[in-house]
């Protein structure tokens, strides 16, 4: 999926899609997203992206989830405390259960969710103090990606 460019691609990201989601997961599933903004650096709409987002997530799942990375990578689960940011846990939880990845080994876990890294981010999301959140009728996130598409074309025409 992509970033909500359009109004129909900004529904994968409503409550609605979510509570649509919700209701296929398994008990203790968990749906995964990401999306391409670094932690390293946000803009003030790319913090108002991920502030919608995880408010829309957290409206509807027990438990969420924000990664850090070269880009974002969202968690959400239907029971409180399946998700975790200790990266020894998660390496454990996949060996266990025979999960063969590719790209994923401890190492890259270790450099995604070092505790400096996840706290930093945290301070970042802790920041958000409003309560709005993306809807099918109420399309923010389509909103935020126009501002922000729009202040690039501004900088570059001048």
């Amino acid at each position: 999926v992509s970033v909500p460019i359009n109004l129909s691609l900004n529904r994968f990201y409503t409550i609605e899609f979510f509570s649509k989601v919700k209701e296929h997961l398994n008990k203790g599933g968990i749906v995964s997203f990401s999306l391409p903004f670094s932690d390293v650096y946000l803009s003030s709409e790319a913090r108002r992206y991920v502030f919608l987002i995880k408010n829309t997530l957290q409206k509807v799942f027990e438990d969420v989830a924000i990664y850090p990375g070269e880009y974002i990578h969202f968690f959400a689960s239907n029971i409180k405390g399946v998700l975790t940011y200790d990266y020894k846990k998660i390496e454990e939880t996949r060996i266990v259960r025979g999960i063969s990845t590719n790209f994923i080994r401890e190492y890259f876990l270790f450099d995604r969710l070092s505790p400096f890294r996840v706290s930093n981010f945290q301070k970042i999301l802790r920041e958000d103090t409003s309560k709005n959140m993306n809807t099918n009728f109420r399309p923010l996130c389509f909103w935020v990606e126009m501002i922000f598409r729009a202040k690039q074309f501004r900088d570059i025409v001048g």
